[in-house]
């Protein structure tokens, strides 16, 4: 059976430091895996260890802020300070096409401009899902003016390499269709439900059990749909993610109650249930307990 890649890139502007970025990518993402492979350019080779390289990209920040601040080369009203960049690989990709698929990605950029690319094998809810993240800047050297033919035909370029590289690994490329795009971003869903819906609500057990998680079992239930309906890896990958984040939110509606009723607690110790104890989640009605979305 011929192996099947999809074309999938996802690029972002980012406003936030590139440093703290980069250490949680080289961390894993949350995940178990602390010794991320990696690759760089533009960047001193003193700096590109996983230890130096977030203080690589912390130089790279400071420089573009100087020149922000003093009406050099980046714009006083420019909020961009780095890209950032996911491809989705397919699984069955080895090790050797990842290498030369990374070094292939940094053939992308001229010289001189920052760089990194980061493999993981894993998403953050533990389900094999390889992929490639990526912090790049449109300016040379991180803070110089951002080159605009770079910029205008990356995405294109990108996407273009993916598919040339995967048939060069003999892969079989199928369409990218909208609803097998993956998404969610587990390690994301907390930020996520705290700005929807704000700290004091997040602490409230009730609001937990019966507002947020009848949406994330939602979830759970649209894509065992989509799994009826087309049997991908993609979607199996998003149906895990999805019961992973329930399970998570169990979870948290347990921490909540505990903060909110701490004596309740105390009795559980001594054997009593509680009202929203984890046997409770499991016999709520389907209509009252049913996410949010990758």
């Amino acid at each position: 059976m011929p192996r099947t890649a999809m074309i999938y890139a996802r690029i972002q502007s980012q406003r936030t430091s590139s440093a703290r970025h980069i250490k949680y990518l080289l961390d894993g993402h949350g995940t178990n895996s602390t010794n991320a492979k990696f690759w760089t350019k533009g960047i001193r080779k003193s700096l590109t260890t996983h230890q130096n390289l977030p203080t690589a990209w912390a130089e790279i920040d400071h420089h573009w802020r100087q020149e922000r601040d003093t009406g050099g080369t980046v714009a006083k009203k420019s909020k961009v300070t780095y890209m950032q960049a996911l491809i989705v690989l397919p699984n069955e990709i080895s090790e050797i096409e990842t290498h030369s698929l990374a070094k292939q990605v940094l053939r992308l950029f001229p010289q001189k401009h920052p760089v990194t690319v980061v493999f993981h094998e894993y998403g953050a809810s533990g389900v094999a899902n390889k992929h490639l993240h990526m912090a790049f800047s449109y300016r040379k050297y991180g803070y110089e003016r951002v080159d605009r033919e770079l910029q205008q035909g990356f995405e294109r370029n990108l996407k273009a390499l993916l598919k040339m590289q995967y048939k060069k690994y003999g892969f079989k490329i199928e369409a990218n269709k909208e609803n097998n795009q993956v998404k969610y971003k587990p390690q994301n869903l907390m930020r996520v439900l705290l700005k929807k819906y704000g700290v004091d609500r997040m602490k409230n057990p009730s609001f937990l059990t019966f507002v947020v998680l009848p949406k994330l079992q939602e979830d759970v239930r649209k894509y065992e749909q989509r799994c009826l309906e087309i049997d991908s890896e993609v979607n199996v990958t998003n149906l895990q993610s999805a019961r992973k984040s329930v399970e998570w939110l169990t979870l948290e509606i347990s921490k909540a109650q505990s903060l909110k009723h701490p004596s309740k607690m105390k009795m559980q110790s001594h054997g009593t249930d509680l009202p929203f104890g984890k046997e409770s989640f499991a016999a709520l009605p389907i209509a009252s307990t049913q996410r949010f979305g990758r």
